[in-house]
């Protein structure tokens, strides 16, 4: 499935194959079976950022259920459970099954809700539900054999908040990524994002964006690969491409036949501590980024010199960049040629590795494989 939470476990579920263990993945509705591993898919679908709060709410809390109950029936053949959150409802709901069947879990926090909840302005921090989300996480954390989470910026929010956790950062999936000059268009000059589209995104800055761009240059186009609600795709946006959700197999080849990936977010403190997956994506097959706010990815790019990176989304600013990177072919070598050296070290079999000989050395014993 051409979501986060698959790009990020999916490795993890190869990796653990190939080190002779078995594997049972629960997941959503509309999702396949990875490589060997047995696979439940539930009826229910992931939550949809294209639905109103308490919808999303009521669709969560229905795939938590079916996906709690599928593993609390399996629980007594399992030795370890990995859980990845968001969904926040659904991790520690299989987090307190995982308790009470006395299964050893990791808990893998790629966002920290309720912090992103209380961010956004959904709940407030010091409000009896907020509070009661808070003692959730801290259960969730406190009984997890091993916590991790994605970045520097993350790690050290939640070490300041008194929660030890293991870094494993996020990559591409070499296997699948890989750079390629020749699916571009000659006379076209295209800006991709893929993804979904949460509330931590800036939609409206990249709309403004792709008109200012269009009203000067024809020749750019922007390319969004994933669901946009119709409301706001029947807004004026410019030369756009609304591909809508693509198989995940499909995504590099879409990414390569474009010149520029975009990551806009909110300038909010959860924004500021994120590497979105879609970034070591775009890495991955070779593409240079521009990317909004100040945060961790941003001084990533800076310090990388992988793309362009601005303190906030001032969309004329952005704008005129792009224009202006259309014709200096000599900036867009320098900026490909330094993307294609970091992506060295970026594929997610790295960390991933280190992962999975961090759960053998923690977890298996003479009775496990």
């Amino acid at each position: 499935m051409n979501a986060a939470a698959s790009a990020r476990v999916g490795p993890w579920v190869d990796a653990l194959e190939n080190h002779g263990h078995n594997v049972f993945v629960l997941s959503s509705r509309d999702t396949s079976r990875y490589g060997q591993t047995s696979h439940y898919a539930s009826r229910f679908q992931v939550p949809s950022n294209k639905v109103s709060v308490f919808k999303r709410f009521f669709q969560e809390q229905s795939l938590s259920m079916d996906l709690a109950r599928k593993l609390s029936q399996i629980a007594s053949d399992m030795d370890l459970v990995v859980i990845t959150s968001p969904p926040f409802f659904l991790a520690t709901r299989c987090a307190l099954v995982a308790q009470k069947n006395y299964l050893p879990y990791v808990f893998d926090v790629r966002d920290r809700y309720p912090e992103v909840l209380f961010d956004l302005g959904f709940i407030r921090a010091e409000s009896f539900v907020g509070k009661y989300l808070l003692r959730k996480e801290q259960r969730a954390y406190s009984n997890a054999s091993l916590v991790t989470t994605v970045t520097k910026s993350l790690l050290q929010h939640m070490q300041d908040h008194g929660h030890h956790a293991l870094l494993v950062s996020n990559g591409y999936d070499g296997s699948l990524f890989q750079p390629s000059e020749d699916k571009k268009a000659k006379n076209l000059f295209r800006i991709v994002y893929h993804g979904r589209f949460s509330r931590l995104h800036d939609l409206e800055g990249m709309r403004e964006i792709s008109r200012l761009v269009s009203d000067h240059n024809e020749e750019i186009e922007f390319r969004i690969i994933g669901p946009v609600a119709k409301d706001l795709a029947k807004k004026r946006w410019g030369r756009v491409d609304f591909m809508g959700e693509q198989p995940r197999k499909k995504i590099p080849n879409l990414l390569s036949e474009c010149d520029l990936g975009i990551s806009l977010m909110h300038s909010l403190a959860s924004a500021q501590v994120a590497m979105p997956a879609k970034f070591f994506e775009y890495l991955g097959v070779g593409l240079p980024t521009i990317a909004s706010p100040a945060g961790e990815l941003s001084d990533f790019i800076r310090r990388h010199e992988v793309g362009l990176a601005f303190d906030k989304t001032e969309p004329e600013v952005i704008a005129n960049e792009i224009i202006s990177l259309r014709y200096d072919q000599s900036k867009m070598r320098e900026l490909r040629n330094n993307v294609l050296k970091t992506r060295l070290k970026c594929d997610r079999s790295i960390s991933t590795g280190l992962l999975v000989t961090e759960m053998e050395s923690r977890f298996t014993s003479k009775e496990c494989n």
